[in-house]
């Protein structure tokens, strides 16, 4: 205050004093008042317009303002003070500085590096210097600034979590998480420099193989988060490593409690199915399917994926039913197949010859055309078995004993009574083969090609059994 009193006395005796301007207007801006300053270093390089240090001074208080004319005149005093002093180290980081604020990296990396080369070494230039050197990928080179800045305030938070971001991206996880422990323990952060901290730490502890640390550390960070959806995803996907699904689906669930996400639920259904837990990976999904993004495209797709599964399970179950039940059961299996699919081709060929073993010809012809449609035989096919079961009626043959009596003679490795009753087959297969030559109808042709591939079959049959005939008599 003394000095303040000295310079002012010398300034009312003498306005035009250049270094009485000088430090008076330094004074002032030091002190935090950039326009009460600015006058006074306006006169002082007026005065002495060759001083590097005046113009660097007058500069930096008009780099302070908003206004862009002063912004501007400060830029042009830079140029000036270089071009008065190439080695000004202040001029130089102060342009390094704005270099960077522009994203003029490479530029800035000159600047700043130029500025250290002189003694410059403040925490500003060495933080800058290493976050330009970040934004370019080149994390070794950003090591060493910040080690100095490390070494110039042990409690520099910025810096220790810079290092352990950069030590974590070099995939030096031991070294990010001591870093990141340093930067948290500081204790001079406010609370979203703390979670930014404690999610790092926690990453780097889980890329150490320390799960559990990390786990207790998403779990305290997330207490004070402003953003706790961020730790929930990261704590979810945790878990899923530690192969801990159920901590996992309640991660993720509070992931999608806090903030909507889609993923969250997506991830939650794709548990729960990994799980077996269909009916509740279903409700997950359900309540995305109709997002318009992708996530709510896969949870169809899933949705979709879910019916089918749950579609051939209850089919299986059926099935097992319809083979192992007497009648009445089969009936209903065959049944619940077909509500299943109407075109379930064991169910309605099931329902045929239940109705064939009953005797209902107009409902074996039925399945007849049914199983026409769904494509699993031909029209003429469905005339020929139609016919045979016409004939067999007004015949009143039991064409079905026979074929029952043939396959119990096979069962019984009775092969001369199976012969017997195959040549009944066969020869009323060539009556009905002389019934259609006789006749003129427009599906001739193809009758008479389904009749003679059922008498080809019987012949093949009738040279297998006579082959187990002999065999056995051997």
């Amino acid at each position: 205050a003394e000095e303040d009193m000295h310079v002012k006395r010398l300034l009312k005796e003498n306005p035009a004093d250049g270094p009485a301007n000088f430090y008076l207007g330094l004074m002032m801006s030091r002190e935090g008042f950039p326009a009460k300053a600015e006058p006074y270093l306006r006169t002082a390089a007026q005065i002495l317009p060759d001083s590097p240090d005046v113009l660097y001074q007058l500069a930096e208080v008009l780099s302070l303002s908003n206004d862009p004319a002063f912004q501007k005149e400060a830029e042009e005093l830079q140029k000036k003070v270089l071009a008065l002093n190439p080695n000004h180290g202040g001029t130089l980081a102060r342009m390094g500085l704005q270099e960077l604020q522009n994203g003029k990296f490479e530029q800035a990396i000159t600047l700043l590096t130029q500025a250290r080369t002189i003694e410059i070494q403040t925490r500003e230039v060495l933080i800058g210097l290493a976050q330009a050197l970040i934004h370019l990928g080149r994390h070794p080179e950003a090591i060493e600034p910040l080690k100095v800045a490390v070494q110039l305030d042990s409690a520099d938070q910025d810096a220790h979590q810079m290092l352990g971001t950069i030590y974590r991206q070099l995939n030096r996880s031991q070294e990010a998480a001591e870093e990141f422990v340093l930067a948290k323990g500081k204790g001079k952060t406010l609370s979203v420099g703390r979670e930014l901290v404690g999610y790092d730490l926690a990453r780097s502890l889980a890329a150490t193989g320390k799960a559990q640390e990390a786990i207790a550390e998403y779990a305290k960070t997330i207490k004070i988060a402003s953003d706790p959806a961020a730790g929930w995803l990261e704590l979810g996907q945790l878990y899923e490593d530690q192969k801990d699904s159920d901590r996992a689906i309640k991660a993720y669930q509070k992931w999608y409690e806090a903030s909507g996400a889609s993923e969250a639920a997506f991830r939650v259904g794709r548990l729960h199915r990994d799980l077996g837990n269909m009916e509740k990976a279903r409700e997950s999904f359900e309540m995305i399917a109709k997002k318009k993004n992708e996530w709510g495209e896969r949870a169809q797709t899933e949705i979709a994926e879910l019916s089918q599964e749950k579609k051939t399970q209850d089919r299986d179950y059926w099935l097992d039913v319809a083979n192992s039940g007497d009648e009445k059961a089969k009936e209903k299996a065959y049944s619940q197949m077909l509500a299943l699919d109407k075109n379930d081709q064991t169910a309605l060929e099931g329902m045929r010859d239940l109705a064939i073993a009953r005797g209902d010809l107009e409902e074996a012809k039925s399945y007849l055309k049914l199983l026409a449609k769904a494509g699993y035989i031909s029209k003429s096919d469905v005339k020929v078995e139609t016919k045979h079961l016409e004939e067999k009626q007004e015949a009143g043959e039991d064409l079905s004993a026979w074929e029952n009596r043939l396959e119990e003679c096979k069962r019984h490795e009775d092969y001369a009574g199976a012969i017997q009753e195959l040549e009944k087959l066969k020869a009323y297969s060539k009556s009905q083969m002389e019934s259609v030559k006789k006749s003129s109808g427009p599906d001739k042709a193809d009758l008479m090609r389904a009749i003679k591939a059922r008498i080809q079959g019987y012949n093949e049959d009738l040279k297998d059994l006579r082959a187990r005939k002999k065999s056995k008599k051997k």
